[in-house]
């Protein structure tokens, strides 16, 4: 009767401890506010002729947002707050969407990575927070279907490959 108990009881440690394992590692953030930041459609291209003339600061700006690789870390301060400096909209997601966002933005095993060739134009940027902290920050190309997340101890390899892109923008146009 002892065995049994004690195998009963390490049975519901060894369950508890697993699935209280998955749920901490398996979401990309643990949040409670989410603001999206899009560009205005005048300025989601970069064509030959610009590059063949000097850029404004705003327009640099814009450039490193979209296209170049900040932000590197959470710790890029300036980041943020330059993001309407550069022409994106503000706009905070409504919380009876953040079940919807978990789901979109979790660790989801996948059969193969599929990688398109296509120059990404991060047009939406999704600041995750938690107690008004910056937790996380996913810079978006809605077109190549590709992401730059930040900040997040989950496995993101797979971002995408389950329909994630179209899920997502269908929740953030409506």
């Amino acid at each position: 009767m002892l065995t049994r108990i004690v195998c009963i009881i390490l049975t519901c440690s060894l369950f508890a401890s697993c699935t209280s394992r998955k749920a901490n590692t398996s979401i990309y953030y643990d949040f409670d506010e989410v603001i999206h930041y899009s560009i205005m459609p005048q300025f989601d291209a970069f064509g030959p002729d610009q590059f063949d003339t000097v850029l404004t600061e705003m327009e640099q700006l814009r450039y490193q947002m979209m296209i170049g690789p900040k932000p590197e870390s959470l710790r890029d301060s300036t980041f943020i707050s330059n993001l309407e400096a550069a022409g994106f909209n503000r706009q905070g997601i409504d919380e009876y969407k953040f079940d919807s966002l978990n789901q979109i933005f979790m660790d989801k095993p996948v059969s193969e990575i599929l990688e398109g060739f296509c120059l990404p134009v991060f047009r939406d940027i999704l600041i995750f927070k938690k107690r008004h902290k910056v937790i996380g920050i996913v810079k978006i190309c809605f077109g190549c279907e590709k992401a730059v997340i930040v900040g997040s101890q989950a496995n993101t390899i797979g971002f995408g490959q389950d329909g994630d892109f179209q899920k997502l923008k269908k929740l953030l146009d409506n």
